[in-house]
């Protein structure tokens, strides 16, 4: 079956001539720049689907605040989900505003504790490493999976080498596209934006040029139950945290939650790593 519902997941991170915290967070001088990249790149990607037959395209801005991109620089037709907090975080819609064929992940970035990777965190940078049943996982990760367990594969992500290779493990199939190549947490070699805007178009409009059969499909997930532990920069970001009902304290920085379900562990995470930011840094 072809694709014909694509949804999109944007970051700004992993966007192409985009290398340091300040550029990418409201109220920085080179934020505006930002957006406008931001928005080109999902654009690319948006027409690549409409070109290739899609039949709706959703997009979710999930970059901080989510509401970076410019709607009205979007292809007609595309639908835009914009502002926080909204339920379901960075996958906000795709079980709500479904059925989708296919996930697509533009602009994302590696995740917390990742070497040299540039801007690495995992939903904030007061959590410091996470892992899922043992195995480290990031923001990618938990996003796939949760697409996973709605029934929806992630074909596509767009981003940092870093993200990309830490993914795509995960994900037998998956399209990379690699934009940038980490130096250091602040610092990244990067495409041209136009040839990064092109690189994933043409990656995109492959996916409608591919045989089903040979798409990637849902990510595998990990036996149930799944036990989720982040450990937090500091212990107060801990405090918070193990505010969230089910949630167990499992060290100074360390909080555990452990559901049958993977969608409760997702609403859990993201609950967990906001309820972190309401601390001083």
């Amino acid at each position: 079956m072809p694709i014909r519902d694509l949804y999109i997941s944007s970051d700004m991170e992993g966007i192409a001539g985009l290398a340091t915290w300040s550029q990418v967070l409201p109220g920085g001088d080179d934020y505006p720049r930002a957006r406008r990249l931001m928005t080109a790149e999902v654009a690319s990607a948006c027409r690549a689907a409409l070109d290739g037959g899609a039949r709706r395209v959703v997009v979710n801005d999930a970059h901080a605040s989510m509401q970076n991109l410019i709607p009205e620089e979007l292809p007609e037709g595309v639908l835009c989900l914009q502002g926080s907090p909204k339920r379901g975080g960075m996958m906000a819609g795709l079980a709500e505003h479904g059925p989708f064929d296919a996930v697509a992940f533009i602009g994302y970035h590696a995740p917390s504790g990742a070497m040299r990777a540039n801007m690495a965190h995992t939903v904030t940078r007061r959590v410091h490493g996470m892992d899922l049943n043992g195995v480290a996982v990031g923001e990618a990760w938990m996003n796939a999976a949760y697409a996973a367990s709605l029934g929806v594969p992630v074909v596509l992500i767009s981003g940092d080498d870093v993200a990309c290779d830490a993914l795509a493990p995960s994900i037998p199939g998956l399209r990379t596209v690699q934009v940038k190549w980490s130096y250091a947490e602040e610092a990244s070699l990067s495409l041209h934006p136009a040839d990064a805007r092109r690189a994933i178009h043409d990656a995109v409009r492959t996916l409608w040029a591919t045989d089903a059969a040979d798409l990637p499909g849902p990510m595998a997930l990990p036996d149930a139950p799944f036990r989720l532990t982040i450990s937090f920069a500091r212990a107060v970001h801990a405090d918070h945290a193990e505010t969230v009902p089910g949630s167990q304290r499992i060290g100074p920085y360390q909080v555990l939650f452990e559901h049958a379900e993977f969608r409760e562990v997702y609403r859990a995470y993201h609950a967990m790593a906001m309820l972190s930011t309401l601390a001083t840094p």
